[in-house]
């Protein structure tokens, strides 16, 4: 089991990420705010990036695109896992006397 900082399972704070996500999403409503992203508009943003990303001149840009292509893809991997996407990263790093939380 991984685990978390101040030694709290890691399902913890994602249940609490969770929690938060639903809160805001509360909150628009109640203002009246309504976001809506069809599918298809999704799908015409990636395959633009796509061929933006076949067309570059650059390395730079090149793997820029892919990076941001692959964070949507993962994205979209955690919305259909997860019903949710929650971005967290969690590492530890002891360099001599010195620890790194983040």
């Amino acid at each position: 089991m991984r685990v978390a900082q101040n030694d709290k399972p890691a399902h913890i704070d994602q249940e609490r990420a969770f929690a938060k996500a639903d809160e805001e999403r509360r909150r628009a409503e109640a203002l009246g705010v309504e976001m809506v992203v069809r599918p298809a508009d999704r799908a015409e943003c990636g395959v633009s990036l796509a061929i933006w990303m076949a067309r570059s001149q650059t390395v730079m840009a090149t793997v820029a695109l892919g990076l941001i292509i692959g964070g949507a893809v993962g994205n979209a991997i955690d919305r259909l896992a997860y019903g949710a996407v929650v971005d967290f990263a969690l590492f530890h790093v002891q360099i001599g006397a010195n620890t790194y939380n983040g």
